[in-house]
């Protein structure tokens, strides 16, 4: 194995990382750059979904789970057709 010099790191998973690495737009063309995209990951979602917490009943829960894998799906379902049938209020 060769000596690793000062300014090559090793990640987590034993990869050699330098530091002295350019960043793509310096070193390829322009036509190989806009091949790719600007972009990079998922596209935004207009309306993104919201976290959060709620304390439910454990029975409540195990219902949902013993239906299947698919139970938060459900139960939003369940909630959303609440709202738009008028017995849930939406603020």
């Amino acid at each position: 194995m060769s000596p690793v010099s000062s300014s090559t790191r090793r990640t987590p998973s034993g990869r050699r990382r330098t530091s002295r690495a350019r960043p793509g737009a310096e070193v390829l063309p322009a036509e190989v750059i806009a091949a790719f995209g600007g972009r990079r990951g998922r596209p935004a979602v207009p309306e993104p979904k919201r976290v959060v917490t709620l304390r439910l009943p454990p029975s409540l829960i195990a219902a949902y789970e013993a239906g299947g894998k698919d139970w938060r799906a459900r139960m939003e379902a369940v909630l959303a057709s609440g709202v738009t049938a008028g017995t849930i209020e939406k603020t």
